[in-house]
């Protein structure tokens, strides 16, 4: 009776431990964003955003929201870097410098470059594609509802 009492209890902890383990990974993030310049005039395909691949990947959510202090204050990154101007293309406020700039770790290319083209997309149509940002937007699309 011992035995099956300290089995059944080895069994409640680990189903406990695990519950609480996976309760704690299983942030909440949005699945996917569609990051598209305001500026109508852009001829430049939108990108779908993973936030799931890349929270899959390790890369934690300060990472690119860097001026949050808790997960509460993460915000859109167009509700900081929103700059259409080309006179801001350069500038940290700038919708594109956000994405683009190639010297820091924040930015999507700055990133995709440290960790190599066998792990992210370096080139333009790698993020850009308009074939694939059209599928990924129905998908998107379809998911949504």
């Amino acid at each position: 009776m011992e035995k099956t009492s300290f089995i059944i209890a080895i069994l409640f902890i680990t189903l406990g431990t695990f519950l609480s383990y996976t309760m704690a990974s299983s942030k909440s993030y949005p699945k996917n964003s569609m990051i598209q310049s305001p500026n109508s005039s852009n001829s430049q395909a939108g990108v779908l955003f993973s936030h799931k691949e890349h929270v899959e990947e390790g890369i934690n959510c300060f990472t690119c929201h860097h001026t949050a202090q808790s997960e509460q204050e993460i915000k859109a990154c167009q509700s900081c870097h929103d700059d259409i101007r080309q006179e801001a293309k350069n500038t940290p406020e700038g919708f594109y410098q956000a994405w683009h700039d190639n010297t820091s770790k924040q930015a999507c290319v700055g990133c995709h470059q440290t960790v190599g083209e066998r792990e992210a997309p370096t080139s333009c149509k790698g993020c850009h594609s308009t074939r694939e940002y059209s599928r990924k937007r129905a998908r998107h699309n379809k998911h949504k509802n």
